[in-house]
């Protein structure tokens, strides 16, 4: 066993987990520890440190997180080699993302993978593209030389349009990216698991009908969202009707489109001699405009209307009636995109990852009356 390994002591009152961790992480750092080399089984470790091998495999699996380590099955532990672990990546985004007041989401992952990959001791790289759109289809030389020159070991696209996916999973270096296409590098929500949410609780509320505004548009992405709204309405017994499906049609929303979006089409519904009594709205860009329909129609929530909207953690809206929350988070995001590079670097299998969403109820509720 590497006699550096064995140089440790622990006082008791040092936390042993983080002495562990810390002591194997600055030999792996300083060089003592070379990359490829095997490492001593955690039974191992503990005899000669005297400490239980719980502790020691929680800290040794942190440094396995940190990519320090590689464990391969049937084979051992082994210091991860240096090209093996993540030094500097580089973050993709149009310069339009920067300008566009509903596009907050992206910078809030951006400010996220910031701070998760900073406390890895990753350098971060903003590469923020200037091209007009009709340019963005093609490769953005620029980048490609820094791929080619070793300045990025990794690419978050967080602006993974149609366009930039024609040519970014070209570059050499492993990607990940916010898409909800099935590419299996890419991050994105579980669409199926938020319908189940959604409707299962507008259900349980009471409602016998549902209705649906978001702003997806009508395409091959999102042509099984649609079929799945239907099916899980239908399985929930929950009465549908083609006029309470409000989606745009034949183009893509950006800006304020998406909250004036959902303020014309909520009217659209409310004024239809037959209503839902219970609506699902997403995404938040939406809900907004939603929000605004509501007030100026005087419709009392919940007594008219339920509600379910979609809210992004980091993003608060006023909402002044009671309503349930389909919350998704960007911390989440922004830790299974640095994991999709992880994978790719220690050569695991990498499939597309979707990210759930879970249930809060929210909103405004009046305190009881003293008297």
């Amino acid at each position: 066993m590497n006699a550096c390994l064995l140089a440790l002591e622990i006082r008791k009152s040092d936390l042993p987990r983080h002495k562990i961790r810390d002591h194997v992480r600055n030999l792996i750092l300083s060089g003592e520890l070379t990359g490829g080399m095997e490492f001593p089984s955690t039974r191992e470790l503990s005899a000669e440190w005297g400490i239980p091998t719980t502790i020691v495999h929680g800290a040794l699996s942190d440094l396995v997180a940190e990519r320090y380590l590689i464990r391969r099955q049937g084979k051992g532990t082994f210091v991860a080699d240096r090209v093996s672990r993540l030094r500097a990546v580089g973050l993709y985004l149009g310069i339009r993302v920067l300008s566009d007041p509903c596009r907050w989401f992206i910078r809030s992952v951006f400010v996220e993978l910031n701070a998760q990959l900073q406390a890895r001791g990753i350098s971060v790289q903003p590469w923020t593209d200037p091209r007009p759109l009709s340019e963005m289809s093609t490769m953005w030389g620029q980048l490609e030389t820094a791929v080619q020159h070793g300045q990025i070991q990794g690419l978050i696209l967080l602006d993974a349009s149609a366009r930039v996916l024609k040519w970014a999973p070209s570059l050499s270096v492993p990607i990940s990216g916010i898409t909800p296409s099935k590419l299996p590098f890419a991050v994105g929500s579980d669409l199926r698991q938020m319908l189940e949410l959604g409707l299962t609780k507008l259900a349980q509320d009471g409602c016998r009908s549902v209705g649906l505004i978001t702003n997806h548009p009508v395409n091959a992405t999102y042509q099984d969202y649609y079929t799945l709204f239907v099916d899980t309405a239908s399985r929930l017994g929950l009465k549908i009707r083609n006029s309470w499906i409000r989606i745009p049609r034949g183009r893509t929303l950006g800006g304020f489109e998406c909250a004036k979006f959902g303020y014309d089409e909520f009217l659209h519904v409310w004024n239809q001699k037959e209503r839902p009594d219970g609506l699902l709205v997403e995404p938040d860009i939406v809900v907004e405009g939603v929000i605004s329909a509501i007030l100026q129609g005087g419709v009392k929530v919940p007594q008219e209307l339920k509600l379910v909207f979609h809210r992004n953690e980091s993003h608060e809206y006023l909402c002044p009636f009671p309503v349930t929350q389909l919350v998704t988070s960007e911390k989440d995001y922004a830790a299974a995109l640095i994991a999709q590079l992880d994978k790719q670097i220690s050569g695991e299998p990498c499939f597309r990852i979707v990210l759930p969403y879970r249930l809060k109820d929210a909103g405004f509720r009046a305190p009881p009356r003293t008297h």
